[in-house]
């Protein structure tokens, strides 16, 4: 469905290491499954349920599900064998949120049934996101790994925030070409029972 992201920098600061994301020690992670409850007695029914309580991005678009994510980085100042300023020991701090529908209890188990196939092709899709959020924060990681020594810590900053940016700009157009790819996911099954 919809993609949020907010970046923060902060340089110098030691970071709390919650879930390392595969392949990167620089990275970690933490993530958060925020149902909203809906129910009714008919799929008719929850499909206005949903279609009420569903998430809106920032510009107010409104999408069943959203994956919400918060890349923020820090990194510290060493000096090279010349005496400039270069970028060392990254970390990088990725935050999920994936805010999606859950039946409530009650549900009559036709209704159910007919809903739940919905609910786990649209997971699916947010986890589509969420893979290409993972790989942002370890893009964020490269970036400040690659930057070069500077003559001066405030190049390096300005170095590594280019590249940060640039890194977190391409994982947002790629979250968008996956969604225009499925369709929002309607490609992978994400379609509400008739």
């Amino acid at each position: 469905m919809r993609r949020a992201f907010i970046a923060v920098v902060v340089i110098g600061c030691a970071v709390s290491r919650p879930n390392v994301v595969a392949g990167d020690p620089a990275v970690t992670e933490s993530f958060d499954l925020q149902p909203y409850t809906v129910t009714g007695a008919s799929t008719a029914d929850l499909r206005t349920a949903i279609r009420a309580a569903r998430p809106a991005t920032p510009d107010g678009v409104r999408f069943d599900a959203i994956t919400r994510w918060h890349v923020s980085y820090r990194y510290d100042f060493v000096r090279d064998a010349t005496g400039g300023c270069a970028p060392a020991n990254p970390r990088v701090k990725l935050e999920l949120k994936i805010e999606m529908p859950a039946l409530a209890d009650g549900v009559p188990e036709q209704a159910r049934a007919a809903v739940e196939a919905y609910l786990r092709a649209l997971r699916a899709h947010e986890d589509g996101h969420v893979r290409i959020d993972r790989e942002i924060a370890t893009a964020v990681a490269d970036a400040v790994r690659a930057a070069r020594a500077q003559s001066t810590c405030d190049a390096v900053r300005s170095a590594v925030r280019a590249a940060a940016d640039r890194a977190m700009d391409d994982g947002k157009a790629r979250n968008r070409a996956y969604d225009e790819e499925t369709h929002h996911g309607v490609l992978q099954g994400a379609v509400f029972p008739r």
